[in-house]
């Protein structure tokens, strides 16, 4: 299993890297002000300085498997709280909405007592800071949490402490889900 951990690593790398372009490439062609060309192109320009700079390091802290299987439990269930927080929860004003519903997951899961814990929880909590309308089902975010969760297991050692890896992870697996979906559906 040693000597397939470096392929891992690599087709890793170059899976999420490959969703980081895809992402600022629809910034790119979706962006009608100036500005925000100016600053998909400089964010581009610093993901690529940081991926260069990244694939040199490689060696980062190894995971056992039952930290890989915590890892790909918390993230799916974080995920799934914030989407049901986010959509079903009725304040006086409306709904309480994404953002807080991932901050409160996030902030709840910084003080569990694995603190190792609370990257993947973010993760599955901005996976789970998806529309309704996105994912009509929640066992939809539940895929999209577990695949999130494999691709945090899979891609730690490489974007461990690269910011924006979270988001990233969350987009991936989200993105992949909802192909996914769409795949089964038209199947149906």
């Amino acid at each position: 299993m040693k000597h397939l951990w470096p392929k891992i690593n690599k087709v890793t790398f170059f899976f999420l890297s490959f969703f980081l372009i895809t992402l600022f490439s629809t910034m790119l062609f979706t962006t009608k002000h100036t500005l925000a060309y100016v600053l998909v192109i400089i964010g581009v320009a610093i993901l690529a300085i940081g991926l260069l700079e990244e694939k040199k390091k490689l060696k980062h802290e190894r995971y056992t498997i039952a930290k890989e299987v915590e890892v790909i439990i918390a993230v799916p269930i974080a995920a799934i709280l914030t989407f049901i927080i986010s959509t079903r929860i009725e304040l006086s004003y409306g709904a309480v909405g994404p953002v807080i519903a991932a901050g409160l997951v996030g902030f709840i899961g910084s003080f569990l007592k694995n603190y190792k814990l609370a990257n993947p929880i973010y993760a599955g909590a901005f996976a789970g800071m998806s529309s309704a309308t996105l994912f009509p089902n929640p066992w939809l975010v539940c895929l999209a949490g577990l695949i999130a969760g494999c691709v945090f297991v899979l891609s730690h050692e490489i974007y461990n402490q690269t910011g924006g890896t979270l988001g990233t992870i969350a987009f991936s697996g989200v993105n992949i889900a909802k192909k996914i979906a769409e795949t089964i559906g038209g199947l149906l």
